[in-house]
């Protein structure tokens, strides 16, 4: 998503000011918005719950993980 943003941005400047050509900035600028947009749906329809949960597994494979290093 920064990426997206910051590239919408970058894109936006180099065309208004003249460094990049102005369909170059125009088509630059649409594929970024276009990864912004993608980004924010994925976002909207993301459960939580499946988030947290995997941020659990995650936590407990290090842990595991974290003592099998110690007990070698």
């Amino acid at each position: 998503m920064i990426v997206s943003m910051f590239g919408f941005i970058f894109s936006a400047l180099l065309g208004y000011f003249g460094s990049l050509d102005k369909s170059w900035a125009f088509a630059f600028a649409s594929v970024f918005l276009l990864m912004f947009i993608s980004s924010m749906i994925s976002m909207t329809y993301a459960e939580p719950e499946a988030i947290l949960h995997i941020d659990e597994r995650e936590k407990r494979r290090m842990q595991l993980h974290g003592r099998k290093k110690q007990q070698a």
